[in-house]
């Protein structure tokens, strides 16, 4: 008999257990509110558009006006890079211009040889022409690209 009370009193406490676990399961979560949600405002990428300046410093120092008049003839022969020949073009005449002797024109020489090293795709180009046009125009500002700071600051 005691046996038969023990099987009786296991069975129940089973079934107890199930009853009670499958309610805990099937039981959905309380929602609850943030008394601070934190809101995030989507990001779409935007690129700063600024006008290159078509000016050219009457104050060079004579070591590099050699170099800013070969600069200049660069840039007004290929205005835009469209294609691997204008790419090319552009490239080859930089190349071949005189080493700067200031900081902003060394900065400039390597800033436009660099950026032409990018995708040969429309947009690749369309790259290309900005940066060379942007680092131009921030040559004539007297400025140079600091790639640790990552922007642009006064030439020393």
């Amino acid at each position: 008999m005691h046996t038969r009370s023990c099987h009786f009193f296991t069975i129940a406490t089973v079934i107890i257990l199930l009853t009670a676990t499958c309610g805990c399961i099937q039981q959905q979560p309380i929602p609850t509110e943030d008394a601070n949600p934190i809101v995030m405002e989507p990001t779409t990428p935007t690129m700063e558009v600024r006008e290159t300046s078509t000016a050219t410093p009457t104050d060079y120092t004579s070591d590099d006006k050699q170099f800013i008049d070969a600069a200049e003839a660069c840039y007004r022969d290929t205005p835009q890079i469209i294609n691997l020949t204008t790419h090319n073009t552009f490239l080859k005449c930089m190349q071949n211009t005189s080493d700067p002797a200031s900081v902003c024109a060394k900065s400039y020489k390597r800033d436009a040889l660099k950026y032409t090293n990018v995708d040969d795709t429309t947009a690749g180009y369309q790259r290309e022409t900005h940066n060379v046009h942007l680092a131009r125009s921030m040559f004539f500002e007297n400025m140079a690209y600091n790639a640790t700071r990552q922007e642009f600051e006064p030439c020393p």
